[in-house]
């Protein structure tokens, strides 16, 4: 149990199990959006929340790191107990707060791991962290990951040639896979990289903390080291070829480009993950059993055709990571910039995103990458973190209320899935709920907005149809909506046809 609640506080990796108790590679046991990862990063983030205050006095109050999760993966395991974590929360938790509710079953439930633990036992444990936040304060931080997941996607279906291959329900199944698989595959190769530490990880972005502190030229070569062995022990996997990778860090960033085996083709890529998609259905099924013990409360399954559920949430990378906004027609920002692009030709920076468009500095078509500040991306991650737990949260409500008939796809941040008609109208008001729950918690601290996309595809009506330019259309047409989380896509608002 103790090695359990270790994984929890350090914010469990991608595809874990509370019952995996030794190194074994995780896709090998994957259990898709297990109750106890989802549970896990809740509780993970809850505790963050109720000690912040806590940790910012004690550990850094000129504004270093604070954030507990990461304080705990930089610590070797041998030097700290999760009773000292208990002993903190004890001494710190916010008197109405969640956590002092879950004490009395946590006494019960868990007594050897939540023993009391002395004052002076906590102060050791708290002198600990904050040698830990001097550490990560002073090492680069390298925010890694797999890009423009639509664009690379589709570049990939432009090369396929076998009409087996160019069926649309094999390219479906295929992008869901690969949705749903990218960011375990991503997490576990970079916690195998030598000389840095996994931060944390999700949906395709990882954040590294290198063993030191680097700058320019020896930055960018050893991003460009990492990204290289990232490919290479991607390409070496089954698969054969690895996706387009992002290296970035306050100032710069580096591109390293879709990469793969000559003996592998755009076809075979594309074959395999569908092959996948239709043998894991059976992982998919095994989701909603896990989830069951939580019991179900929904009507009697109706006969006939299901409608498709597309819950997606609005928008996550800018809200996590950040997008420049214009001002008008002015070409001016409001307030600082939060990103600026490197062009990969030139280097040099621009307030565009000109991805595959020309660069006003050097005249060419190239690739740009994102650049942040430090402050920037730490913020980005820590509202990753808390918004992972949300929406991972509200798949599993979905599964334990409204039981769906066919998970197609839990990937990152959308689901898709086969409902009874009628369903969608009750699913949607439970995430508006779920949401308001959540709010009253660990992600009380972010302004509310909207956050989802859901529609409700009638029978024949593919999922594909929905692209970001049909989000867009709707943008306008939303806007009154105001603070509600939920923004129903209704296909007669739209160019999608029901035909």
């Amino acid at each position: 149990m103790e090695s359990v609640f270790k994984h929890v506080l350090r914010y469990p990796e991608e595809g874990w199990r509370p019952d995996l108790f030794n190194d074994s590679e995780m896709q090998n046991t994957f259990s898709m959006l297990d109750p106890g990862m989802v549970l896990g990063r809740m509780f993970c983030a809850q505790v963050e929340f109720e000690l912040q205050t806590h940790l910012k006095q004690n550990l850094s109050p000129n504004g270093g790191p604070t954030n507990l999760p990461w304080l705990l993966r930089y610590l070797p395991d041998d030097e700290w107990n999760v009773s000292e974590v208990f002993g903190m929360i004890r001494q710190a938790a916010r008197k109405d707060g969640v956590l002092r509710q879950m004490e009395p079953g946590m006494e019960v439930y868990f007594e050897k791991i939540y023993q009391e633990v002395d004052e002076r036992a906590v102060n050791k444990f708290i002198r600990k962290l904050k040698n830990a936040a001097k550490e990560i304060d002073r090492r680069t931080l390298l925010h890694v990951s797999a890009p423009k997941f639509h664009q690379n996607w589709k570049a990939i279906i432009d090369e396929c040639e076998d009409p087996e291959v160019t069926n649309q329900t094999v390219q479906e199944g295929a992008k869901q896979q690969w949705s749903m698989v990218i960011g375990l595959e991503m997490e576990e190769i970079c916690r195998n990289l030598k000389n840095c530490t996994v931060l944390q990880s999700g949906g395709g972005h990882v954040l590294l903390l290198l063993d030191t502190a680097l700058k320019g030229k020896e930055l960018e070569e050893r991003a460009k080291t990492i990204l290289k062995k990232i490919s290479e022990d991607w390409k070496k996997k089954d698969r054969g070829w690895s996706p387009k990778l992002w290296a970035t860090w306050e100032g710069s960033g580096v591109e390293l480009p879709f990469r793969k085996k000559r003996s592998v083709t755009y076809d075979d890529i594309i074959r395999s993950l569908s092959l996948e998609h239709a043998g894991n259905k059976q992982n998919r099924e095994e989701a909603v059993r896990r989830w069951a013990i939580f019991g179900h409360k929904y009507d009697k399954r109706l006969e006939g055709d299901a409608n498709t559920l597309y819950l997606d949430v609005i928008s996550l990378g800018e809200k996590c990571w950040g997008k420049n906004r214009e001002v008008g027609d002015s070409g001016h920002f409001e307030n600082e910039k939060e990103v600026e692009y490197v062009c990969q030709g030139c280097k040099q920076k621009s307030t565009s995103d000109f991805y595959g468009d020309t660069c006003d500095f050097c005249g060419e078509i190239r690739s740009c990458v994102p650049t942040r500040s430090r402050r920037k991306t730490v913020e980005g991650f820590n509202k990753s973190r808390r918004l992972t737990a949300m929406i991972e949260s509200t798949f599993g409500m979905i599964i334990t209320e409204h039981n769906p008939r066919e998970i197609l796809s839990m990937g990152g941040d959308e689901m898709i899935a086969k409902i009874d008609q009628g369903a969608w109208g009750r699913i949607v008001e439970d995430v508006e709920k779920h949401c308001r729950k959540l709010y009253g918690g660990f992600l009380g601290e972010l302004e509310p907005e909207p956050i989802w996309w859901a529609m409700n595809l009638h029978s024949g009506v593919e999922p594909d149809q929905i692209t970001s330019e049909v989000k867009d259309s709707l943008r306008e047409v939303n806007r009154d909506w105001g603070s509600r989380f939920v923004q129903p896509m209704f296909t007669n608002l739209t160019t999608i046809s029901d035909s």
